[in-house]
Parts: C-alpha cells; structure tokens; sequence
C-alpha cells in the first residue's frame, strides 16, 4: 500500500504548514513595507522642514547683520512711504497701500553705516549711508506679477499657499542732503526696481513662505532719546508727534514664522527669535 501522505507534503513540510508560513511572510512583508513607507514619509517632513529652518535662520542673520551696522533705527510711530506708489514687492499686506508704520505694520527700517571707504561715495553703494527695510508682502501680490524670477525661477502661484507671506529687502542710498534736524531720516525715492536690474533702489526677496499672520513680528525694546548732550535709554515714542530725529531704537527682537502646506501636509519651523541691539547706537 502506498503512502499518500508524501504527496501532500514539500521537503518535509505539510502543505498547511507551507500555506501559514506564507500567511505569515505575506503579514509581516505588509508590516515591513507600511513602516518603511510612514518612514521615507516623516523622512521627507524632516527634510523639507529643516530646508525651511535653514532658509529662515538665514534671513534673520541677513536683517541681524544689517541691525548690527546701523547708525540708525526708525523707532515705533515712525511712518515711512515706500516708493511713490504701491507696486508688487512693497504693499503693505495691511492697508494695500506703500505706507508703512514702525511698530504697528511688519517692517523694520534702519540706515546702515558705510561698508568702505567714504570717499567712493555715490560712485560705490557700499560707501554710503544706506537705508534699509525689511518687510512682508503677500505672495498672492508678487506671484501676480507675470515674469518674475528669483534665483533663475519663476515666481508662480502657490494656491496651496495663497496667504503666505515673502520676507523683501528694501535698500537705497541715502542722499544726505535730505537729512534735517526735525524729523527722522526721510526716505524719498521715485524709482523701484527689482534687485538685478540697474537703479538706485533696490528690492531682494529674503525668504519665502512665512506664516500669514504672525510671519515677522518686531518687538520694540529701549530707545535712544538724546535731550541737549545727555544721552538715555527710554520708552520709546507712542504717538506720532512725539517723534523727533533724535529718537532711535536701540534694542528690541523680531521673530520668522515659517510655515509651508505641500498636498495634505503642513510644514512649520519653530518660531526663531532674534534680538539686537546695534553697536553703533552706544
């Protein structure tokens, strides 16, 4: 009598033992392949999360390092008229107009010592007294301007990001003849352009994507009230007419917000806070 047992079996195996050996490769190859996919993903966050953090960090060194050299911070209450009109890299996000208040609009504005020699001024920019402005601009604003490029990209619209915020950099040659004894340093420029092309005022994109409502938030700390020769730390100005050229802010800190949504994700940075006290204010 033959043995039919040997038929149902592979290599001394049962053939119900091979099917639940399967079973079991087939669970745990879906358990493997789950945790590599939730790995390459939370991977990716990381990833696109600290590009974002790199990129901030290094727009708060660029207005740190601008704070650092100044002779001159427009304290609170301050207000400043960017251009002679509005235009899609200096809008307010606001009013939606080019008129920027100290202390109650996301800017902050300074004039920068010379970098070199003085003697080369206005035939080298670098030195001049420059003024300087940081500031955010809706990127639904930038985007709608057609041809725009930044760093050899088009600048398109995000309509995943559609209230995002653009950190710009606004800087011109002060012309000294302007400056007076009665009023803060004014800003008077009839030409913007974008940074690349020739003009007196220019206009560079610091970072991209920071959150729509607390993207650059600027804390004003002491400031600088000069009465006769004497020199002191005070609160600084509140209301519009109590400001004279001799108010500066000295102290204070800004924080960058970043915050980007790709498909169903959302990526933040934490909130980078610098503070500065300029060097050149003491």
């Amino acid at each position: 009598m033959k043995n039919t047992h040997k038929a149902n079996t592979l290599f001394g195996l049962s053939l119900v033992e091979i099917l639940i050996a399967l079973a079991i490769s087939t669970f745990l190859f879906t358990i493997i392949a789950r945790a590599t996919r939730t790995g390459g993903s939370s991977l990716a966050t990381i990833t696109s999360s600290n590009e974002l953090l790199e990129d901030t960090r290094n727009a708060g060194e660029i207005i740190l390092d601008s704070l650092q050299n100044s002779v001159y911070v427009y304290p609170p209450m301050t207000e400043l008229e960017l251009n002679d009109s509005a235009t899609y890299f200096n809008t307010n996000p606001d009013s939606n107009d080019n008129i920027w208040t100290i202390g109650q609009d996301p800017i902050i504005a300074m004039i920068v010592a010379p970098r070199v020699n003085q003697l080369d001024c206005p035939t080298n920019p670098d030195a001049c007294l420059n003024f300087v402005a940081y500031y955010t601009v809706k990127r639904s604003v930038v985007t709608s301007a057609n041809g725009l490029t930044y760093a050899g990209f088009p600048l398109t619209e995000n309509t995943a990001n559609p209230d995002a915020l653009m950190l710009f950099e606004y800087r011109k040659v002060l012309d000294t003849d302007t400056l007076t004894n009665t009023a803060p340093p004014p800003v008077e420029s009839n030409d913007l352009s974008y940074a690349g092309k020739l003009s007196d005022v220019t206009a560079r994109l610091v970072a991209d994507y920071l959150d729509p409502s607390e993207g650059f938030v600027i804390e004003a700390g002491e400031c600088n009230i000069v009465s006769g020769l004497s020199r002191s730390a005070s609160a600084c100005p509140t209301t519009a007419g109590s400001i004279n050229y001799k108010n500066s802010l000295m102290n204070g800190n800004f924080a960058l917000n970043t915050l980007y949504i790709k498909g169903k994700k959302t990526y933040t940075t934490p909130e980078l806070i610098f503070e500065f006290s300029p060097r050149n204010l003491y």
